[in-house]
């Protein structure tokens, strides 16, 4: 799952920059903001939802690069809450909607599957 890969770019990315490491610590930032970009992309814009998703990634977005540019990690324990409550709820609806084809699933969700 995405959010499980964001989360430990996120994580390694907040280590390397308390261990002064530079480089993973771009590296890290830069891989978590591909991942919130894939995700802002998959968003199909004709459901409601992936209004208030796409706030929420453009925030996640900016947070990355700030943490990143700055090489500052105190917003970044905000962004990994976030990241747990999508994740969370992203397995929620996906329990509820056990045995949906997957286009249909895609769709209540707010996923655009082309």
């Amino acid at each position: 799952m995405l959010y499980d890969a964001l989360k430990k770019n996120i994580v390694l990315g907040r280590r390397a920059i308390q261990n002064k490491n530079i480089k993973n610590a771009h590296n890290n930032l830069i891989k978590a903001q591909t991942i919130v970009s894939e995700l802002m992309n998959a968003l199909d814009m004709n459901y409601p939802i992936s209004e208030e998703l796409l706030a929420i990634y453009e925030f996640m977005t900016r947070t990355l690069n700030e943490a990143n540019v700055q090489k500052n990690a105190d917003n970044l324990e905000s962004l990994l809450e976030i990241v747990d409550s999508l994740r969370e709820a992203w397995q929620e609806v996906s329990r509820q909607n056990k045995g949906k084809s997957s286009d249909l699933f895609a769709a209540e969700a707010g996923v655009s599957v082309e």
